[in-house]
């Protein structure tokens, strides 16, 4: 994924810096000499990674953990261990999709305006861009609706033994076939 960092929200960054220092007061606290945890060890990467994960769901966590330069073995127990606070914040995250999808959607209106009212727009757009904008309105709309996007069907048909029965039932009847031409001649 290319999802690049432009900006970080340092509000979002210092509110997972504070849940990293509490796991790790949590971690000494239970008298562990040797702690390995990334909230003791590496603060500061344990909190980046958390907000990676929160701000980036979709971004694959080989990719957080090459971002914050950790395992992915830390990183998967970092997420395990923080994994109520990531889902606590999982519908401020929708609500902020929502609103980009509604800003975005706007923009796709604007556009589709211009392309509308300029033939040289429409000429400069292709028709499979214009198709696949199409079919994914067209299934958003269905979505909306409650409509199912996809049907999943149940066939019947012979089962693999009846198959290899009648496979077998042709090549008998080939071979006696070819059999009774050898014959003839």
């Amino acid at each position: 994924m290319s999802e690049e960092l432009t900006t970080i929200d340092a509000a979002a960054l210092d509110h997972w810096r504070g849940i990293v220092a509490d796991r790790a007061a949590q971690v000494l606290a239970k008298g562990v000499t040797k702690a390995r945890a990334l909230e003791v060890t590496q603060p500061e990467k344990a909190a980046m990674a958390l907000y990676l994960l929160h701000e980036f769901p979709d971004m694959p966590r080989k990719e957080v953990a090459r971002r914050v330069n950790v395992s992915r073995i830390d990183l998967d127990r970092l997420a395990y261990h923080n994994a109520m606070k990531l889902e606590d914040a999982r519908p401020e995250l929708a609500m902020k999709f929502t609103e980009n999808a509604s800003k975005l959607a706007d923009l796709v209106g604007r556009k589709i305006s211009r392309i509308n009212e300029d033939d040289d727009q429409l000429d400069a757009t292709s028709l499979k861009d214009l198709t696949i904008a199409m079919g994914i309105s067209a299934s958003n709309a269905a979505t909306m609706a409650g409509v199912p996007t996809t049907v999943i069907e149940h066939r019947s048909g012979p089962t693999l033994e009846e198959a290899m029965s009648f496979r077998e039932e042709i090549r008998a009847r080939l071979a006696a076939k070819a059999k009774q031409e050898s014959i003839d001649v």
